[in-house]
């Protein structure tokens, strides 16, 4: 669909692509176990079953703007807990619903423990970030 704003930004040698879409809920079966996602939405508690049920090999999302209770980055620990490595880009660094923006733009805020085990640490570019989320 148009509104997807899909573009694969670079694969590597195991087949595993860096792809930038606007949302987690543009998700492909395509990416199950394989991509790593930059999307823009928020990582709330809304969006866990997205990230689980699409069981992405990594992903970057916003947090938009961590909002109350650390409201914005709460889906980080299911995710680990589901075996997916992910992060936040600080919402202030990137542009919100441009997954572009998020890749390019974005500033890591908030990792959880599967993708700080991969290196990924807050203050890191998202394009570093997703780099490591990659190989």
């Amino acid at each position: 669909a148009d509104n997807e704003r899909r573009e694969t930004i670079v694969t590597n040698a195991q087949g595993r692509s860096i792809v930038c879409t606007d949302s987690i809920a543009f998700a492909r079966e395509e990416d199950r176990g394989r991509n790593v996602l930059c999307t823009a939405g928020h990582t709330g508690r809304s969006v866990v079953g997205y990230i689980t049920d699409s069981a992405p090999w990594g992903f970057i999302c916003s947090d938009g703007g961590i909002g109350k209770n650390d409201s914005g980055i709460t889906a980080l620990e299911p995710a680990a807990a589901a075996g997916i490595p992910g992060a936040s880009v600080d919402a202030l660094t990137a542009r919100m619903g441009d997954g572009h923006s998020t890749y390019f733009d974005g500033v890591i805020g908030a990792v959880n423990g599967l993708a700080a085990a991969k290196g990924v640490k807050t203050g890191m570019p998202a394009t570093e970030a997703a780099r490591l989320l990659l190989d």
